[in-house]
């Protein structure tokens, strides 16, 4: 996410929200402004984003425990090991050839 200051807008009509989804999440810590809202009362209360930038970070921190730049690498290593035990199954599997083929070169 962002570090910026957020405003969500809500729509007039949307769809239900899982009780255990990340938008559930977000929604809940980020400023929401309906249809009709003063956004000046807002954009003029640093307090209000300072409070809210906690929360994000907060959030950041639990969802997103590895930030370290290093997904790439441990992806590869995850589709490496499922390649690897293909190869100890003897089952070859195309789709995971065709990935090592165009990705690895091997």
């Amino acid at each position: 996410m962002a570090k910026k200051n957020i405003l969500l807008l809500n729509p007039e009509r949307s769809f239900p929200i899982n009780d255990n989804s990340g938008e559930k999440l977000i929604r809940d810590n980020i400023i929401n402004l309906s249809k009709g809202s003063d956004i000046r009362n807002y954009l003029n209360n640093i307090e209000l984003f300072n409070k809210q930038n906690e929360r994000v970070e907060n959030i950041i921190n639990k969802v997103y425990q590895l930030t370290d730049g290093f997904s790439g690498k441990r992806a590869a290593i995850e589709i490496l090991k499922l390649m690897d035990e293909e190869a100890r199954q003897n089952q070859e599997n195309y789709l995971l050839r065709s990935i090592r083929q165009q990705v690895f070169g091997i």
